[in-house]
């Protein structure tokens, strides 16, 4: 017999009557139930949190973290496994990919102890997805790979859409068009109407729209990205629809129509409802390239500078988990400190209880001897002299051992004092560490600013003009001139993209060095 429970939140997944309660935002209460109703409410509580992470990414991780809690009170494996991915799922939602990624492994580190073949495959589908959305195709396509011979391996099983959705996205990262519109036009061959399913049918038309983008086939990806807008809003897939408007505002951009901004501002309304960090980042820069083609300097400055915020928060979140992770590594070293002085101190008590138990020994010996040094007190005074001399003696030892004792409580105060300060200067330089990286990312940020709006825009004016210049009719000594100024200007505009190039390769270091603090 084990314990089932139920969650509360205007869910209800069976009848039973509570007798206990954990508290929190939601409630899960509990009463003694068999192993099989528990994996019943634990995959309930799943399918609600999974159907909601689209929507409402926190509210779906909180009814995940509960089954999770349930899952592991009740040794249920598969389902504990499916709550990591989900978690996973909610954090990826919001762009936090390093979260996503550990609870991602922990769910395949559980499928594969119970060799659960279809849960291995899904979430090395959700890793590859990551590296997808970090720019990262070759790892991507090896993750995929992965997925798909996962599938291979299950009797009567086809890979499922999302997979084959996936494997496109990443050929179109490596430049594979063709090959990727090849299984987006399989997805959009669905002919159901359940949400998951129209959740694919709307990945196959935005991802073919993204196709069409790349080969300028224009008008064929608006279509495509209006039918991915149409179907998001009817799954209210809030990531999903943020993503796709931010397509059509490209799309429209390069067809020169002024409805671009407005998709943009759409795009960017769904991706601060559910705080996604990454999809706010990539608005913030289409706004403000937008308005700077322009000459709207004014609003090209603000939203550089709700792009500098949002990659500052970007920047604070992953810091805070390198600091929790530090912080945990931190507390298990210091509980393996304590366990081990603990360990000491239980020899110490040891050796002390055995200490006394000789004394106890000792002085009952000494009070025998007592004893029959009165009974022989009138026989021989100076036998009574001898045994007074051996009981002084047993006390020096005593009194020797105690010293020791004391002096072995002293050094073990001594080390937990040096521990002490060890400890604060550690999180001392993690500190300033931690300080100087972000001054020197914030001149990095200074020099990419001036780079990109201060230095390029000038040279493309100038190698516009001396374009016009070589359209009109000019004698050969003033087009040789005009040559030569071209080729001057061109060779400034490769010296700045060169300087682009440095200052990208310095940031990547900066991320290398604080990812090894």
């Amino acid at each position: 017999m084990a314990y089932a429970c139920i969650f509360e939140n205007n869910f209800n997944f069976n009848s039973l009557q509570p007798i206990s309660f954990l508290p929190g935002r939601f409630s899960i209460k509990c009463k003694k139930e068999n192993n099989e109703d528990i994996a019943d409410q634990v995959d309930s509580i799943n399918n609600v949190a999974f159907s909601t992470v689209i929507s409402n990414p926190e509210l779906g991780r909180e009814m995940a973290l509960s089954a999770n809690a349930i899952a592991k009170a009740s040794n249920y494996k598969k389902g504990l496994a499916r709550s990591y991915s989900i978690i996973g799922s909610s954090y990826w939602s919001v762009g936090i990919y390093d979260v996503a990624l550990k609870n991602y492994y922990n769910a395949i580190d559980i499928y594969e102890s119970i060799n659960d073949l279809r849960g291995i495959a899904t979430n090395y589908n959700n890793i590859g997805e990551i590296f997808r959305k970090q720019d990262n195709p070759d790892n991507a396509a090896k993750f995929l790979d992965k997925a798909y011979n996962s599938y291979s391996k299950i009797d009567n099983a086809n890979p499922p859409l999302i997979l084959l959705n996936n494997l496109g996205e990443t050929l179109i990262e490596l430049g594979k068009y063709d090959s990727a519109k090849h299984y987006f036009k399989k997805l959009i061959s669905i002919d159901k109407t359940d949400n998951e399913s129209l959740r694919k049918l709307a990945y196959g038309y935005h991802n073919l729209a993204r196709a069409n983008f790349h080969q300028e086939d224009l008008e064929e990806g608006l279509k495509n990205v209006n039918k991915a807008i149409e179907l998001r809003s009817k799954i209210d897939d809030t990531r999903g629809l943020s993503s796709s408007y931010l397509l059509q505002g490209d799309i429209y951009l390069s067809l020169f129509k002024p409805q671009a901004i407005d998709s943009y501002y759409e795009s960017l309304e769904p991706a601060i409802k559910i705080n996604a960090l990454d999809l706010q980042r990539d608005v913030y820069n289409k706004l403000s390239q937008f308005y700077e083609s322009y000459d709207q300097f004014d609003s090209a400055l603000l939203y550089q500078k709700k792009l500098a915020e949002v990659n500052n928060k970007l920047f604070n979140l992953q810091k805070a988990n390198q600091i929790n992770e530090l912080t945990t590594k931190y507390e298990s070293e210091k509980r393996e400190q304590e366990n081990e002085m603990l360990k000491k101190q239980n020899q110490l008590a040891q050796e002390t209880n055995k200490t006394q138990t000789t004394l106890i020994w000792i002085i009952g010996g000494i009070g025998l001897i007592l004893l029959l040094a009165l009974i022989k007190l009138f026989l021989n005074h100076n036998k009574i002299k001898k045994y007074n001399k051996q009981l002084n003696q047993k006390n020096q030892e005593i009194q020797i051992q105690n010293e020791e004792i004391e002096v072995q409580a002293e050094e073990l105060r001594s080390l937990n004092e040096m521990q002490t300060m060890v400890n604060s200067d550690l999180e001392q330089k993690i500190n300033e560490r931690i300080q100087e990286i972000r001054e020197k990312n914030h001149t990095l940020a200074k020099y990419a600013f001036y780079n990109a709006h201060k230095l390029r825009a000038p040279v493309a004016s100038i190698l516009g003009l001396i374009d016009l210049i070589l359209r009109t009719n000019l004698s050969e000594k003033e087009s040789e001139l005009v040559f030569n100024l071209k080729k001057s200007a061109n060779n400034l505009d490769d010296a700045i993209h060169e300087i682009k190039d440095i200052l990208q390769d310095e940031e990547r270091k900066k991320e290398i060095q604080e990812n090894e603090i």
